[in-house]
């Protein structure tokens, strides 16, 4: 009597031929859950599939896993080996021996990852500002390392801290920015190589724009544009002229605002486009794949995100409305599903989960999927924090504790187990950047009752 193995990857089956008439044999492999797990290995995974038996053996990155056990039909237990190599996806594979029957390779796989979520606080930095509330990330000064730049919307003022390498900063600088400083945008306005801040308003207050020296240093602000409570603001090359434009979401008169650059130092008069009430958040993608930039806009009151898309003469067509959560403070247009086309992400400041809209590609969205529970958003970052090739979605979360919580992006738009980490009292902006050159992303988010700026060090496997 001969033995073969048989060899199964992810999504496909295998069929075995007999001399005699028999049903095909079938091996699945449908999940592993627990689906990531530290490089040390020792977890526990439960495999569920079909044509598991007493034999089935686990591989995982090429080495066989420990204890494997058979739980009931479908339902396979094993123990996870420890990596050789760094953190990321490798391949799990199941081995089935079979009587009489040839093996065969099939080339789909199911994807495990090495390597933990985790963050660890670290040294918190006094923000000398009344209540700080959004927070940014940038090379300043040009030394490779990164600074950080935090609005006081009570204080009238900028902080700038200058940044160690080592997630500690320099003493901050302040810097007057109008009445009411809230959303603002690191961008390079007038081409001379050097970023400059633009600043958005809280209340009905001109945007304030600050040019940089190229030093970690700015200029005194100056007013760009009256508009009415600018409260968001995004910059971005919207004619397609080779000069950055800016754009805004105007509270208290409900509308969407674009002020054209002509150059250097100079701007268009505002023009804006309805929107819905209490316009607060705005986000700059490609949404159909035309005509450049396209523009979505957050609206609290309203409790939807309008699309608005690029005509390529400068102006811009309202498109859909979408229901994006009772309260939408914050949004994102990012690729959440891995396939190539612009997504939106809305967030709530109202204890619910966050929304993604998976996008068509041409400038409309599908119904949102719920991602996490229980967020109080102000401010929402993405990016890929575990290194599994999947964008994860992380929050400051507006309560009186604050905190961080950080959604584990799937690849398919949905999110795995919600993780918080402890920040300062009231939480209210954050960003991700490697604020220590460890090679893995951070996270400093600052808080409004707390008056601080608080380190959560990435400690992943």
């Amino acid at each position: 009597m001969r033995k073969h193995w048989h060899v199964l990857w992810l999504a496909a089956g295998l069929v075995s031929c007999n001399p005699s008439p028999v049903l095909p044999v079938a091996l699945e492999l449908f999940s592993v859950t627990p689906a990531s797990g530290p490089t040390t290995g020792g977890t526990m995974v439960q495999l569920l599939g079909s044509g598991f038996s007493a034999q089935t053996a686990v591989f995982v990155d090429g080495v066989a896993a420990t204890q494997p056990t058979l739980v009931r039909e479908g339902v396979l237990t094993a123990k996870v080996p420890a990596h050789l190599g760094r953190a990321g996806l490798v391949d799990v594979r199941v081995e089935q021996p079979m009587t009489d029957v040839a093996p065969v390779s099939l080339p789909k796989s199911f994807r495990y990852f090495y390597g933990t979520l985790d963050f660890a606080a670290g040294p918190a930095s006094t923000v000398n500002g009344a209540s700080p509330w959004f927070i940014a990330a940038e090379d300043l000064n040009g030394d490779g390392l990164q600074d950080l730049i935090v609005s006081n919307y009570s204080g009238r003022d900028l902080s700038v801290f200058l940044g160690n390498g080592n997630g500690t900063f320099r003493p901050q600088v302040t810097y007057l920015a109008g009445k009411t400083p809230f959303g603002f945008a690191v961008a390079d306005l007038d081409a001379d190589g050097k970023k400059d801040l633009v600043v958005g308003q809280y209340a009905a207050d001109p945007l304030q724009v600050l040019y940089g020296k190229g030093d970690g240093t700015f200029e005194p602000s100056q007013a760009v544009a009256t508009l009415q409570a600018p409260r968001a603001v995004r910059v971005a090359d919207l004619n397609r002229d080779g000069k950055p434009d800016i754009v805004t979401a105007n509270s208290l008169n409900n509308t969407l605002g674009v002020v054209l650059s002509q150059g250097g130092r100079k701007f268009a008069s505002p023009v804006t486009y309805p929107a819905g009430n209490g316009a607060r958040a705005v986000a700059i993608a490609d949404f159909d794949g035309r005509n450049g930039p396209d523009v979505a806009v957050w609206a609290e009151t309203a409790m939807n995100v309008s699309i608005f898309l690029n005509r390529g003469d400068a102006t811009l067509s309202a498109g859909q409305t979408y229901l994006a959560g009772t309260k939408p403070v914050s949004g994102l247009a990012v690729d959440m599903n891995n396939d190539g086309k612009v997504d939106l992400v809305s967030a709530s400041a109202s204890r619910e989960p966050v929304l993604v809209h998976i996008g068509n590609g041409d400038g409309t969205f599908l119904t949102a999927l719920p991602c996490g529970q229980d967020v109080y958003a102000n401010q929402i970052v993405s990016d890929d924090f575990n290194l599994d090739g999947s964008l994860d979605i992380a929050v400051a979360n507006y309560t009186a504790s604050g905190s961080v919580s950080v959604l584990p992006g799937l690849g398919n738009g949905r999110c795995g187990q919600m993780v918080s980490f402890s920040a300062g009292n009231a939480t209210t902006g954050l960003v991700a950047a490697d604020l220590d050159r460890d090679g893995k992303l951070d996270v400093a988010a600052c808080n409004s009752n707390s008056q601080n700026i608080t380190f959560l060090r990435s400690t992943a496997q």
